[in-house]
């Protein structure tokens, strides 16, 4: 019987060690989420759109336009609200203004991706492209770029000189990314007066940033894609 007595005691003495480790493991994987959650509610309990861009504008970072079966809507990005997220926080207002479908982790949410996905990457790819094509630099370079990956971060830097004072500076503007290769792409020589990757002889402020960047492309060897609201570019 005592030797039943000790058996029992160290199973159970094991058993609610590892119970106990699991409880620990199971808390400490929540606390972190609790503050993105009371933050996450917060940005959900606004009564539209307008009320959580004007209370929350430090944690927008973008917001665009997605149309979906004939029905236009409103797609806010958000700070990320979970501990080591895979996306942000993203709420969609419909053409009323209000709240139509949210989540706290768009990186996670299969359900959200599944329904809002394709149409929200191609309106906002669209969005940018139609950015891209009716802007103008806003100013003369004042060192030309040697190599595309300059170019990139210039175009990224100058689509921030644009946008609406909507949200952070650092949160703004048009990303623009190259792979190792394209960023060590080298410009061919150009003349002392001409002052961005452009024909010689092209009025600056007629550039646009699309023929810019095609431009840039051609002359380096590269080609671009948009993807949402980045610009990825890549070697031929």
């Amino acid at each position: 019987m005592r030797r039943f007595l000790d058996i029992f005691w160290l199973v159970a003495k094991y058993t609610f060690a590892t119970v106990g480790v699991f409880v620990l493991l199971m808390v400490a994987s929540v606390l972190p989420d609790i503050p993105g959650a009371k933050r996450f509610r917060r940005y959900c309990s606004y009564p539209n759109k307008d009320a959580l861009i004007a209370a929350e504008t430090n944690d927008v970072t973008f917001v665009s336009d997605c149309l979906l079966n004939g029905t236009n809507y409103v797609v806010v990005d958000m700070r990320p609200c979970r501990f080591l997220a895979s996306g942000p926080a993203v709420l969609v207002y419909g053409p009323d203004g209000r709240l139509f479908d949210k989540t706290s982790d768009e990186g996670d949410d299969w359900r959200f991706q599944q329904t809002w996905g394709k149409a929200w990457c191609k309106s906002l790819s669209d969005q940018t492209a139609n950015w891209l094509r009716s802007t103008s630099l806003p100013k003369p370079m004042l060192h030309s770029p040697t190599t595309m990956g300059e170019f990139a971060k210039y175009l990224g830097q100058a689509s921030k000189d644009f946008a609406e004072p909507l949200s952070p500076i650092a949160r703004r503007g048009i990303r623009f990314y190259c792979n190792d290769k394209a960023a060590k792409k080298v410009f061919p020589p150009r003349s002392p007066q001409s002052e961005t990757p452009i024909p010689d002889g092209q009025g600056h402020e007629s550039v646009t940033f699309w023929y810019a960047l095609t431009n840039a492309c051609e002359q380096t060897g590269c080609t671009f894609d948009i993807a949402g609201g980045t610009v990825w570019i890549d070697p031929k």
